[in-house]
């Protein structure tokens, strides 16, 4: 068990079992002691051009992030950002402001001024805006900000507010990773409810390990961890309003089928081309419709073109 062999707490970059043996040695890599730890995961840290960085969905998974990496190139450094509470300790955030500063710092210890080149996938699209925004109001240039496929979250078309009780979270927790990892993990409110939490998260993880999410005999604490960061993520999802006036050009990459909101977050979906974008940048929006769906776009072969549209 790689975990009792390095003494080392895998984030949940390690889980979903795209991990190939190279990225497991790059994870390893990363100083996970707490006075070092980084969310910045250098999927690919070669080449000469100014880095890119990407923020992932709920749960902060970011190998999913793999296949685009390598096909945007071995001269591309690609870097991806996960939250320290995927370790199942540490307090997940309560806001994408305070995501994206966290993460802001991480990526100005590698590259400390602009231009930059930001990225993010689903939740981490809002993340992504929040940073672009964050650098804009520090007066740095954002070279790029590419948004993967989600609606913009504007002013009156706030999402149902959601008294579910600690079963209902835990299903739809499932139903974000089936939806990331593209798995189907047999988790049904009926199923949970007569378990008591401790009981849940187990089938939880024994679920999560029949389908190779989650390396065999992983620790309870990791699957609290991504339930807790998933949670802290779709909260925060539900009370960011973007704010208006983005000075900087805006990418969207939307997918050729339909943004399917099953959970009722994003409330009202605007129906302009740009998805609302346009409304909180000043700039024009560019957008390039991809082959796939929200959690295929980043696949074979569906990749290769957003690869090729993204190319910096």
């Amino acid at each position: 068990d790689i975990e009792k062999e390095f003494g080392k707490n895998l984030s949940l970059a390690a889980l979903f079992q795209g991990a190939t043996l190279e990225q497991l040695a790059i994870l390893l890599r990363q100083k996970t002691d707490t006075h070092s730890w980084s969310p910045l995961v250098a999927i690919q840290p070669r080449g000469n051009h100014p880095p890119f960085f990407c923020m992932p969905g709920s749960g902060g998974n970011v190998v999913y992030f793999h296949q685009l990496a390598r096909h945007l190139g071995n001269d591309q450094p690609f870097y991806a950002l996960q939250p320290p509470s995927l370790d199942g300790v540490s307090e997940p955030f309560g806001s994408v402001e305070e995501v994206a500063a966290y993460y802001l710092q991480a990526i100005q210890t590698l590259q400390p001024s602009g231009p930059y080149f930001l990225g993010g996938h689903s939740f981490g699209v809002l993340v992504a805006f929040e940073m672009a925004q964050q650098l804009q109001k520090k007066g740095e240039t954002v070279a790029l900000l590419a948004l993967l496929d989600l609606p913009a979250r504007l002013p009156g078309s706030a999402p149902k507010q959601l008294d579910w009780d600690d079963t209902r979270w835990l299903t739809n927790i499932a139903h974000i990773l089936e939806m990331l990892s593209g798995k189907n993990l047999e988790i049904s409110y009926e199923s949970l409810k007569p378990l008591t939490p401790l009981a849940q998260l187990n089938y939880l993880k024994q679920q999560m390990e029949t389908v190779n999410l989650l390396p065999p005999n992983s620790g309870i604490e990791r699957v609290r961890g991504i339930v807790q960061t998933i949670k802290a993520d779709e909260f925060a999802f539900m009370s960011y309003l973007p704010q208006e006036g983005y000075q900087g050009e805006i990418t969207l990459f939307r997918t050729s089928e339909v943004y399917q909101d099953e959970l009722g977050m994003l409330g009202e979906i605007p129906r302009d081309p740009t998805w609302g974008w346009n409304q909180l940048s000043s700039q024009p929006v560019e957008v390039h419709v991809i082959p796939g769906n929200h959690t295929t776009m980043l696949s074979e072969p569906y990749v290769q073109v957003l690869a090729e549209l993204l190319k910096l």
